[in-house]
């Protein structure tokens, strides 16, 4: 009995030693991983000492580039010549022109001529020239549609197109030879087109092209192209 006692005390004892030596192993285990982190957070942030010799590197480069590019725009300015030197020189040399009163006048007067010299007509005057006139709905269709196929030219004034009467027969058809003719000025400015037409001609016998639409479209017509490109000779 008391041998048996004894083994049975020491049987507790031995467990308890056991697990003190098992609590010691875990501490230890814990207090090296610690150490371990610590020691990776260490040496992920850089010194002192590192952070100066990197700052150093950063200097050195940013030196570098600035004096390789104070080299390349010295060479820039070797290889291109002095611009604003030149373009001074070449303006001094470039005659300027003035305004001329007595040129404005005469546009003027060119302008007051071309207008004057005969009648014009709205969108709507040149429908009413047409029959059916009264039936349709939009009085200006007409003459957009005349003048979008290239059969009538308009000058713009006010916001407004107005067309030349002597463009349209007693009927209110245009005549073929006006279509020639605005073919023959290509993408002339109306107001030259108008002038030509308004203009006496050699070529005319000093007739006006728009006195012969009706009586002689032909004449007109060569008149327009001698005009444009020069007299043909055959």
């Amino acid at each position: 009995m008391t041998k048996q006692a004894i083994q049975f005390q020491v049987k507790p004892r031995r467990q308890r030693s056991g697990g003190l030596m098992a609590s010691a192993r875990l501490s230890n285990d814990a207090r090296r991983h610690a150490g371990g982190e610590e020691t990776a957070a260490s040496e992920s942030v850089p010194t002192v000492g590192e952070s100066q010799a990197l700052f150093a590197q950063t200097l050195d480069s940013i030196s570098t580039l600035d004096r390789r590019l104070r080299d390349v725009i010295a060479l820039v300015q070797q290889i291109i010549p002095d611009v604003d030197g030149t373009f001074d020189s070449v303006l001094e040399q470039t005659p300027i022109r003035l305004h001329d009163p007595v040129q404005e006048r005469l546009r003027q007067r060119a302008a007051t001529a071309v207008l004057n010299g005969t009648e014009w007509l709205t969108s709507a005057q040149v429908d009413a020239l047409a029959p059916g006139a009264d039936k349709r709905s939009n009085a200006h269709a007409r003459a957009n549609r005349l003048l979008g196929e290239g059969r009538v030219f308009a000058i713009e004034q006010g916001g407004r197109k107005h067309y030349p009467r002597y463009a349209f027969d007693a009927l209110g058809t245009p005549y073929g030879a006006v279509r020639e003719v605005l073919q023959a000025f290509g993408d002339a400015p109306p107001l030259r087109v108008a002038s030509w037409f308004e203009s006496t001609s050699a070529a005319l016998d000093g007739r006006r092209p728009r006195e012969l639409l009706d009586s002689d479209p032909a004449a007109v017509v060569r008149a327009a192209r001698e005009h444009v490109v020069g007299p043909l000779h055959g």
